[in-house]
């Protein structure tokens, strides 16, 4: 049996690497999964709207990208959870995965029930409608955090000028 040199663990680890190391964040994979499954439930959902109500797909104006219509959503949803986001988890990590889930299973829904299918809008009209809504809330629940942060640096930038003119 060897002797540990200096900076060597008895069982011949190296001392501060990330093995010895407490870990910084707590390891739940719960929130994980809740998203996921409320993922699943959009799709789910989500078709059963798009089949009961049938509605007609959507389709640009003519001048209008459907990325106006994605990044509406996207912020109504976004606006929408930002009063209640504190209720969903005490650590933040956890409480942005179960955001995230939340976002996609609300886009996924108003996917469904409004006929708004990204891939169809782009030209891909053989994707199944399940698939689509699922794509589509994706899309439009994963762009709310990034809209989110572009909206707060956009409110703190003007916050920042308009202390400087009055300073």
């Amino acid at each position: 049996m060897s002797t540990p040199t200096a900076g060597q663990t008895p069982s011949g680890r190296i001392e501060g690497s990330h093995r010895d190391r407490p870990r910084d964040r707590p390891k739940s994979d719960v929130p994980t999964a809740i998203a996921y499954a409320l993922i699943g439930l959009g799709v789910v959902v989500g078709w059963l709207l798009y089949s009961r109500l049938k509605p007609h797909d959507f389709v640009p104006a003519p001048g209008v990208s459907v990325f106006a219509l994605l990044y509406i959503f996207a912020q109504a949803i976004e606006r929408t959870l930002e009063p209640v986001s504190e209720l969903f988890a005490e650590d933040k990590r956890h409480r942005s995965v179960l955001m995230w889930g939340v976002a996609c299973l609300l886009a996924m829904l108003a996917s469904g029930a409004l006929g708004v299918f990204l891939l169809h809008a782009v030209g891909l009209s053989t994707v199944p409608p399940a698939v689509d809504i699922g794509v589509t809330g994706l899309a439009i629940g994963s762009g709310t955090k990034p809209l989110h942060d572009l909206i707060s640096n956009i409110q703190a930038s003007q916050g920042t000028n308009g202390t400087k003119a009055s300073g």
